[in-house]
Protein backbone atom coordinates (compact mmCIF):
# COMPACT_ATOMS: atom_id res chain seq x y z
CA UNK A 1 0.00 0.00 0.00
CA UNK A 2 1.39 3.37 -1.17
CA UNK A 3 2.07 5.86 2.01
CA UNK A 4 -0.56 8.21 3.09
CA UNK A 5 0.99 11.83 3.66
CA UNK A 6 -1.79 13.94 4.33
CA UNK A 7 -1.84 16.10 7.72
CA UNK A 8 1.88 15.16 7.95
CA UNK A 9 4.84 17.80 8.36
CA UNK A 10 7.06 17.23 5.14
CA UNK A 11 8.43 20.60 6.27
CA UNK A 12 12.34 20.58 4.03
CA UNK A 13 11.70 17.11 2.99
CA UNK A 14 12.92 16.18 -0.75
CA UNK A 15 10.80 13.97 -3.25
CA UNK A 16 13.04 15.21 -5.81
CA UNK A 17 12.60 12.94 -9.23
CA UNK A 18 10.36 10.42 -7.33
CA UNK A 19 6.97 8.79 -8.84
CA UNK A 20 4.50 9.99 -6.76
CA UNK A 21 1.67 9.36 -9.11
CA UNK A 22 -1.91 9.71 -7.60
CA UNK A 23 -0.80 10.32 -4.23
CA UNK A 24 -2.69 12.37 -1.21
CA UNK A 25 -0.81 14.90 0.35
CA UNK A 26 -3.71 16.73 1.50
CA UNK A 27 -3.38 19.22 4.76
CA UNK A 28 0.46 18.69 4.71
CA UNK A 29 2.54 21.12 5.38
CA UNK A 30 4.79 21.14 2.66
CA UNK A 31 6.76 24.24 3.53
CA UNK A 32 10.49 23.92 1.81
CA UNK A 33 9.57 20.03 0.27
CA UNK A 34 11.82 19.89 -2.96
CA UNK A 35 9.19 18.09 -5.72
CA UNK A 36 11.89 18.94 -8.52
CA UNK A 37 11.45 16.54 -11.57
CA UNK A 38 9.20 14.54 -9.49
CA UNK A 39 6.02 12.79 -11.22
CA UNK A 40 2.80 14.12 -9.56
CA UNK A 41 0.52 13.49 -11.89
CA UNK A 42 -2.57 13.62 -10.37
CA UNK A 43 -1.43 14.28 -6.51
CA UNK A 44 -3.56 15.74 -4.20
CA UNK A 45 -2.39 18.97 -2.78
CA UNK A 46 -5.59 20.34 -1.64
CA UNK A 47 -5.33 22.19 1.75
CA UNK A 48 -1.58 22.03 2.07
CA UNK A 49 0.37 24.42 3.18
CA UNK A 50 3.52 25.51 0.94
CA UNK A 51 6.13 28.31 0.52
CA UNK A 52 9.56 29.41 2.89
CA UNK A 53 9.88 28.07 5.98
CA UNK A 54 10.56 30.13 9.03
CA UNK A 55 13.75 29.60 9.37
CA UNK A 56 14.21 31.43 5.47
CA UNK A 57 12.48 33.62 5.85
CA UNK A 58 14.33 34.94 8.89
CA UNK A 59 17.48 34.61 6.92
CA UNK A 60 16.27 36.76 4.25
CA UNK A 61 15.14 39.49 6.49
CA UNK A 62 18.63 39.68 7.84
CA UNK A 63 20.24 39.59 4.01
CA UNK A 64 17.71 42.50 3.53
CA UNK A 65 18.98 44.52 6.86
CA UNK A 66 22.79 44.33 6.26
CA UNK A 67 21.85 45.02 2.72
CA UNK A 68 20.11 47.82 3.68
CA UNK A 69 23.10 48.31 6.11
CA UNK A 70 26.01 48.55 3.40
CA UNK A 71 23.76 50.57 1.20
CA UNK A 72 23.64 53.30 3.59
CA UNK A 73 27.03 52.71 4.74
CA UNK A 74 27.86 53.17 0.88
CA UNK A 75 26.36 56.38 1.03
CA UNK A 76 27.50 58.02 4.04
CA UNK A 77 30.98 57.53 2.73
CA UNK A 78 30.03 59.46 -0.18
CA UNK A 79 28.63 62.12 1.42
CA UNK A 80 32.01 62.71 3.83
CA UNK A 81 33.54 62.87 -0.08
CA UNK A 82 31.95 65.18 -1.45
CA UNK A 83 32.37 66.68 1.97
CA UNK A 84 36.05 67.35 1.64
CA UNK A 85 35.16 70.44 -1.24
CA UNK A 86 35.02 72.86 1.67
CA UNK A 87 38.49 71.66 3.02
CA UNK A 88 41.19 73.98 2.56
CA UNK A 89 43.42 71.21 1.48
CA UNK A 90 44.22 70.89 -2.05
CA UNK A 91 44.32 67.17 -2.12
CA UNK A 92 41.23 66.69 -0.20
CA UNK A 93 39.59 69.26 -2.61
CA UNK A 94 40.80 67.42 -5.69
CA UNK A 95 39.07 64.01 -3.82
CA UNK A 96 36.13 65.87 -3.02
CA UNK A 97 35.79 67.21 -6.59
CA UNK A 98 36.13 63.87 -7.77
CA UNK A 99 33.47 62.23 -6.19
CA UNK A 100 31.30 64.62 -6.92
CA UNK A 101 31.82 64.28 -10.55
CA UNK A 102 31.58 60.63 -9.59
CA UNK A 103 28.43 60.40 -8.55
CA UNK A 104 26.53 63.24 -11.29
CA UNK A 105 27.57 60.86 -13.81
CA UNK A 106 26.06 57.83 -11.80
CA UNK A 107 23.08 59.39 -11.26
CA UNK A 108 23.05 60.74 -14.91
CA UNK A 109 23.55 57.21 -16.03
CA UNK A 110 20.34 56.36 -13.94
CA UNK A 111 18.44 59.39 -15.14
CA UNK A 112 19.23 58.54 -18.61
CA UNK A 113 17.92 54.94 -18.14
CA UNK A 114 14.30 56.04 -16.96
CA UNK A 115 14.69 57.40 -13.62
CA UNK A 116 12.10 60.17 -13.25
CA UNK A 117 13.90 63.42 -11.85
CA UNK A 118 13.84 64.51 -8.44
CA UNK A 119 14.78 61.36 -6.87
CA UNK A 120 18.21 61.83 -5.93
CA UNK A 121 18.93 60.09 -2.72
CA UNK A 122 19.93 56.83 -2.84
CA UNK A 123 16.81 55.89 -0.88
CA UNK A 124 14.60 57.20 -3.21
CA UNK A 125 16.91 55.74 -6.01
CA UNK A 126 16.89 52.29 -4.64
CA UNK A 127 13.10 52.35 -3.53
CA UNK A 128 12.52 53.49 -7.31
CA UNK A 129 14.19 50.52 -8.72
CA UNK A 130 12.50 48.32 -6.41
CA UNK A 131 9.37 49.71 -7.70
CA UNK A 132 9.72 49.72 -11.36
CA UNK A 133 11.19 45.70 -11.50
CA UNK A 134 8.40 44.88 -9.52
CA UNK A 135 5.90 46.42 -11.91
CA UNK A 136 7.87 44.89 -14.64
CA UNK A 137 9.81 47.48 -16.40
CA UNK A 138 12.02 45.40 -18.33
CA UNK A 139 15.06 47.58 -17.69
CA UNK A 140 15.04 46.33 -14.33
CA UNK A 141 14.11 42.79 -15.05
CA UNK A 142 17.48 41.76 -13.70
CA UNK A 143 16.91 42.91 -10.65
CA UNK A 144 13.22 41.50 -10.46
CA UNK A 145 14.83 37.79 -11.23
CA UNK A 146 17.42 38.16 -8.71
CA UNK A 147 15.24 39.69 -6.02
CA UNK A 148 12.45 36.59 -6.88
CA UNK A 149 15.66 34.22 -7.16
CA UNK A 150 17.12 35.21 -3.69
CA UNK A 151 13.23 34.84 -2.13
CA UNK A 152 12.66 31.22 -3.74
CA UNK A 153 15.74 29.86 -2.11
CA UNK A 154 14.65 27.49 0.95
CA UNK A 155 10.82 27.37 -0.37
CA UNK A 156 8.39 24.72 -1.88
CA UNK A 157 9.49 23.41 -5.25
CA UNK A 158 8.17 22.51 -8.06
CA UNK A 159 10.68 23.02 -11.19
CA UNK A 160 10.56 20.25 -13.75
CA UNK A 161 7.83 18.52 -12.11
CA UNK A 162 4.57 17.04 -13.94
CA UNK A 163 1.71 18.47 -12.31
CA UNK A 164 -0.83 16.96 -14.49
CA UNK A 165 -4.08 16.46 -12.96
CA UNK A 166 -3.20 17.93 -9.43
CA UNK A 167 -5.47 19.05 -7.39
CA UNK A 168 -4.51 22.50 -5.41
CA UNK A 169 -7.57 23.04 -4.12
CA UNK A 170 -7.46 25.42 -1.13
CA UNK A 171 -3.65 25.27 -0.80
CA UNK A 172 -1.72 27.71 0.27
CA UNK A 173 1.62 28.05 -1.74
CA UNK A 174 2.91 31.20 0.03
CA UNK A 175 4.47 31.65 2.91
CA UNK A 176 2.49 32.84 5.98
CA UNK A 177 4.91 32.89 8.81
CA UNK A 178 2.56 33.86 11.98
CA UNK A 179 1.28 30.20 11.96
Amino acid sequence: MPPDYSGQNLRGRSFKNQDLVGENFSYADIRGANFSGANLKGVNFSHTQGGLQRRWVTLLALVSFLVSGFSGFFWAVNGYLVSLIFKSNLDSKIEGWTSLIILTAFFFIVIRNGLVAGAFAGSLLSTYIAWRALKGDEKYSLVRNIAVSLAAIGGTSFRGANLISADFTKARLKSNTRE
